[in-house]
């Protein structure tokens, strides 16, 4: 059962860091509309410095 979780967790490694390090925006919000994550891409274009500026903030700004 160990071996199952340890390759979910690579896959999921693997998965995070494309997903960081993509030149495409990408931003994955909750159902009212409020960030939870966005990569760097989709910041710059928007105008903000680093991702974290942005959590926590709604889609709507």
């Amino acid at each position: 059962m160990k071996h199952i979780f340890k390759d979910a967790e690579e896959k999921l490694k693997t998965l995070s860091y494309m997903v960081e390090q993509s030149t495409e925006g990408m931003v994955l919000a909750d159902l009212k509309g409020n960030v939870i994550f966005s990569n760097m891409a989709w910041c710059k274009m928007h105008g903000y410095e680093n991702p974290e500026d942005y959590s926590g903030k709604s889609l709507e700004i």
